[in-house]
């Protein structure tokens, strides 16, 4: 049998009727609490703890781990703490038109796409800047990504974050670093992914979210990673604060890599089943059991995406297991399924949700559960 999920909601809950009374009297035994066990770890050498370090009471009132609510919210906290799911969309990848003419290139076509996964339930959105005819890949375009993301914040509330590349950094980032700078566009989520091509860059990209307040998560493809983030924890350019994770998968099973009609999955603009045969974790149920097996002791957030396969089998053992979904045409065309819209993915995945009592989250429930604030606040903490 899997591992039980990891525990969810706030490491600390103190019930009062007068919240505000209270806090300044919590606070000091609970900041004495959380300090020793993160001075404890560092001196052992086992990584971030549960409890992170903090220096004031605005640290223990903006982290998720911390709450001093009265009895109706508790109430709503244990509820919520359990039955929102939260919908990620791959909107498009480099996946092209003649697998599934629903993908979307252009930043309105984005935007419109975005809006209508957004009505259908979903809270998060993931996009690859697209030429708006060609559908050629423009990654790291930063006129491209910029509009992209007003396009989507024009139509929606959704919490939205471009691609990246494994170029040197900053030039695998460099769409995020003028993108940031504009103040009409909201910034919230940046990249950890475990695959970068040297620990420097990775180390850059940490420090660059870190110091713009982006919430950071952080892809897993195989089981090595799982060490790697460890090291991670460890050096002190990441707190488990929740961690939020994707578990990167690919198809289960074998095939011919001598024939090269396999390396290319129909209508893929680039990479193709190489890809995924190398170096991700194949898509099953042992898979998830040992990855959650191995971080039971770390606070995490955690969904699978299942790259170039059907993704609902680990859509609906993550939304069992208490994790968080990511679906999207973008990852898979779904010629098998009739090449259905992100939206109608999105509609899907909410009736499986809630056929195990779980609600779609929304943007503000998904901010809250990611930990994700407002970057100027994040910034000065």
């Amino acid at each position: 049998m899997p591992a039980p999920p990891p525990d969810r909601g706030p490491l600390f809950v103190f019930v009062t009727e007068d919240p505000e009374r209270d806090w300044p009297i919590v606070a000091p035994h609970v900041m004495y609490t959380s300090n020793s066990n993160a001075e404890w770890a560092k001196e052992r050498g086992s990584g971030s703890p549960p409890y992170p370090p903090v220096s004031s009471i605005e640290d223990l009132q903006s982290s998720p781990q911390f709450a001093v609510v009265t009895p109706d919210q508790e109430h709503g906290n244990m509820t919520a703490a359990n039955d929102r799911v939260i919908i990620e969309v791959g909107l498009n990848e480099n996946q092209r038109r003649d697998a599934n003419p629903h993908v979307p290139y252009s930043p309105e076509e984005i935007g419109d796409d975005a809006r209508r996964c957004w009505e259908a339930g979903a809270a998060i959105v993931h996009f690859h800047a697209r030429d708006p005819k060609s559908g050629a890949p423009r990654l790291t375009d930063p006129t491209l990504n910029i509009d992209t993301m007003r396009a989507i914040q024009s139509r929606t509330d959704l919490i939205a974050h471009p691609t990246f590349t494994n170029d040197p950094m900053p030039e695998g980032y460099r769409h995020v670093v003028e993108g940031i700078e504009q103040p009409d566009v909201r910034w919230e989520l940046g990249h950890g992914d475990l695959n970068a091509p040297s620990v420097d860059d990775l180390q850059w990209r940490l420090d660059f979210c870190r110091d713009h307040g982006l919430r950071v998560k952080s892809a897993l493809f195989n089981a090595g990673h799982v060490q790697l983030l460890r090291h991670v924890l460890a050096s002190g350019w990441l707190v488990a604060d929740p961690l939020l994770l994707q578990f990167t998968m690919g198809p289960p099973g074998a095939w011919d890599l001598n024939d090269a009609s396999s390396r290319r999955q129909p209508g893929m603009q680039v990479a193709g089943r190489e890809m995924a045969a190398s170096f991700t974790t194949p898509a099953t149920l042992t898979s998830l059991h040992f990855l959650l097996s191995q971080l039971s002791d770390l606070p995490i957030e955690w969904m699978p995406l299942v790259y170039l396969a059907d993704q609902f089998q680990m859509a609906t053992l993550a939304i069992a297991l208490g994790g968080h979904v990511r679906v999207g045409i973008g990852d898979y065309a779904y010629q098998d399924r009739g090449a259905p819209s992100n939206a109608e993915l999105v509609e899907h995945v909410v009736a499986i949700a809630r056929a195990y009592g779980r609600e779609p989250a929304s943007t503000e429930e998904a901010r809250a559960i990611f930990g994700i604030r407002d970057r100027a606040a994040a910034t000065a903490s």
